[in-house]
């Protein structure tokens, strides 16, 4: 038998690489020509293809053919046949119609698109109408339709080729009617993020996640682990105290919030400029000195020496929660946080029902989240260590520190201002509306509570501390 070269045999398989089937049959086929009797014998078993590949590639070459770029590999109708014709020839095959006569309802096309279309939902405990649309469904509907079964990869490449695909629910539609004044708003942000971030000033978006449990929960999401050794967490998600999570004591946190449920308050702040991030976990209420205590702590770790040269700072802002547009506490916050800083603070809130928009939303909070999925987040540290951890392929880097401090909601500050008016370092209502160096920017009273400019006093006469802490 003739036997082939090690280093011949290495330059034909290097060779066959990325040829299509018919550069393979006619390359084949000239080798074996060129080896002359045995040939096809020894390329065959060498290469372990088919005599029968090589003996039409031989065919091929002396009937003169050559390849030319965008030619077919197989002759047309060549391959298997597509699922539909199979189908049709099946249900022809039962005898039960003619070619001409097959309707329309047993085309596996308009089946499957009808199963997909009225997909319904109603109650089953009634018998009302329920499908759950997964590829077993639609094969069991196909067969109560045309007696016919096929594979979930047959029913999955139809459900493809109709232009369907997997989607998750996506927020679109507003609750109630949109803002008159929401697209100049829009273009009044996009307008002034422009020209901050092309002066080099920073322009951060902020916002509060979701309160999160601390404890040994079950969390949505996989993770990889050895198989049949999955992570093993409590059986019911019942709120821990402080006390619990951490038994040993921990000397960071007040006296009286350990007896309190240890359910913690992420903040974060996302810089525009240079795609960063910074979350501060707070352990007590989600208040505005919160708010603004937590973009000190981004300024002091991060933006200070990111931006060494800046007069002035950007946010970004939902129109709710803690740093809602018409809450003159908020606006307290952030004058005694222009005063800490030295430089000017501008706001711009998204209007109502825009949230979504808030870059911090899909940019910061979404990875982050990804970051925590089927991680049990059982103590602060964790919590800390896994925010730390989240970055992505873009540059996204997150930093994390945790706020142990107590701060008082707006009606336990009134209470207590209330019992105690002498208290130092307290400034009441009527002096901090008189006090705080707002600006505010628009035509139209919504535009004015969404756009202000809040200045520093002068070195002199800047707040010390208008806080009332617990």
């Amino acid at each position: 038998m003739l036997a082939l070269p090690a280093a011949f045999t290495m330059h034909i398989i290097n060779n066959l690489k990325g040829m299509s089937e018919k550069q393979r049959r006619l390359y084949l086929g000239s080798i074996a020509i060129d080896l002359g009797y045995g040939g096809v014998t020894a390329l065959s078993r060498t290469l372990n293809i088919s005599r029968g590949c090589i003996h039409r590639g031989i065919d091929a070459v002396k009937a003169g053919e050559v390849f030319h770029v965008g030619d077919r590999s197989r002759v047309p109708g060549g391959g298997r046949k597509r699922l539909e014709v199979k189908h049709r020839e099946a249900i022809l095959a039962m005898g039960c119609f003619t070619d001409e006569q097959i309707p329309e309802v047993v085309d596996i096309l308009f089946v499957v698109d009808t199963i997909v279309m009225n997909a319904s939902y109603g109650d089953p405990m009634r018998n009302n109408a329920w499908i759950n649309v997964t590829v077993k469904s639609i094969g069991e509907e196909i067969y109560k339709t045309t007696r016919q079964r096929y594979s979930h990869t047959s029913i999955k490449n139809i459900v493809r080729k109709l232009g369907y695909s997997l989607q998750k629910n996506q927020k679109y539609d507003q609750v109630g009617d949109a803002h008159p004044m929401r697209d100049a708003q829009f273009n009044h942000i996009e307008a002034r993020r422009n020209e901050y971030i092309k002066n080099g000033d920073p322009v951060i978006s902020i916002d509060t996640k979701a309160k999160e449990k601390l404890g040994d929960f079950i969390r949505s999401g996989v993770e990889y682990r050895k198989k049949g050794d999955p992570r093993r967490v409590l059986d019911h998600d019942f709120a821990f105290t402080y006390e619990q999570i951490y038994p040993d004591g921990y000397s960071s946190i007040p006296a009286e919030i350990l007896k309190r449920k240890a359910i913690f308050i992420p903040y974060g702040i996302y810089c525009l400029n240079n795609n960063t991030g910074y979350a501060v976990i707070g352990i007590d209420h989600d208040t505005s000195e919160f708010a603004a205590d937590s973009i000190a702590a981004w300024w002091k770790n991060q933006g200070s020496g990111q931006f060494p040269n800046a007069k002035r700072i950007l946010i970004l802002a939902d129109g709710g929660g803690s740093n809602r547009s018409r809450g003159w506490v908020w606006k307290i916050a952030l004058q005694q946080l222009s005063d800490n800083l030295g430089i000017k603070v501008e706001m711009c809130h998204y209007p109502p029902g825009t949230s979504k928009y808030n870059p911090i939303e899909r940019r910061l909070w979404s990875q982050v989240s990804h970051a925590w999925t089927a991680k049990p987040l059982t103590s602060l540290e964790v919590v800390k260590g896994y925010t730390c951890q989240t970055h992505t392929k873009t540059g996204l880097t997150v930093g994390c520190e945790i706020n142990f401090n107590i701060y008082l909601t707006e009606s336990e500050k009134k209470k207590a201002i209330a019992e105690n008016r002498d208290y130092i370092g307290i400034i009441n209502d009527a002096l901090y509306q008189n006090d705080v160096n707002i600006q505010t920017i628009g035509d139209c009273t919504s535009m004015q509570n969404w756009n202000y400019v809040i200045t520093p006093h002068s070195p002199g006469s800047r707040w010390k501390d208008y806080r009332l802490l617990a």
